[in-house]
């Protein structure tokens, strides 16, 4: 049953553990990207303001990576309001999960002092098409026949964040094949396809579509909503 706390196994871990790991990973990619914005040491006194505007590549690219991180770490977490129990292979996965995340500064780095470099971009587009590719399989091994997830969780919740992770792979595989072309518009577009998670009418409308509730929170099993779960909307984190 879903209510009963999850029994010890060497197979898999408890999931406080799994969530502690992943917070403290998060928190430190999170902060060691601001590290890597400072003036350049050689640089001739004086003018602060220009140098300072200079360094708008660097705090485009921390805005941006600041922000996907803040993204990944808030779909992580809403998943993990449905997985209820642990293996092995979600402990693997999730490991590998973080692996990606931990790149996001150095390639944040360089994407900001090679910002018109397409390989630059491409390395930038590919670090974040992994993180999306790592997460993927994470959902499928948890909900794939109800194996870690409340068995009667609504078809719609498993679909709908396979739908997120899918189209952040897909976006960011875009604008890293644009990068090959013109690395403005590429540019561009990774800072764009954040928005398409932050923006509340989007996301009203992404639930929408799978018919989902639009209030945030997941209740631990239909009874803790108030009723049976076939009367009304499944209610989803955003």
């Amino acid at each position: 049953m879903s209510g009963l706390p999850q029994q010890p196994s060497i197979f898999g871990g408890e999931m406080h553990r799994l969530s502690a790991l992943t917070d403290g990973v998060f928190s430190i990619v999170m902060t060691l990207m601001v590290f890597n914005i400072s003036l350049p040491k050689d640089r001739p006194s004086g003018n602060l303001t220009m140098a300072l505007l200079g360094l708008w590549a660097s705090f485009l690219a921390y805005g941006i990576s600041f922000g996907l991180v803040g993204i990944y770490w808030s779909a992580h977490h809403s998943m993990f309001r449905f997985i209820q129990r642990t293996s092995h292979e979600l402990v693997w996965l999730n490991i590998v999960f973080l692996a990606f995340v931990a790149l996001v500064p150095f390639s944040t780095t360089l994407l900001a002092a090679h910002h018109s470099e397409p390989v630059a971009l491409i390395v930038y587009g590919g670090s974040l098409i992994l993180i999306g590719l790592s997460l993927l399989p994470l959902w499928w091994h948890a909900t794939v026949g109800g194996r870690l997830v409340q068995r009667d969780l609504p078809v719609a919740v498993v679909r709908y964040g396979r739908s997120r992770i899918l189209v952040g792979i897909i976006g960011y595989g875009l604008a890293t094949v644009l990068a090959l072309c013109n690395t403005e518009m590429s540019f561009i577009l990774f800072a764009l396809v954040p928005l398409m998670y932050i923006v509340p009418p989007i996301q009203r409308a992404w639930l929408g579509f799978y018919g989902l509730g639009s209030t945030p929170g997941a209740p631990e099993s239909p009874r803790d909503a108030g009723g049976d779960s076939s009367s009304s909307s499944p209610k989803i984190p955003e």
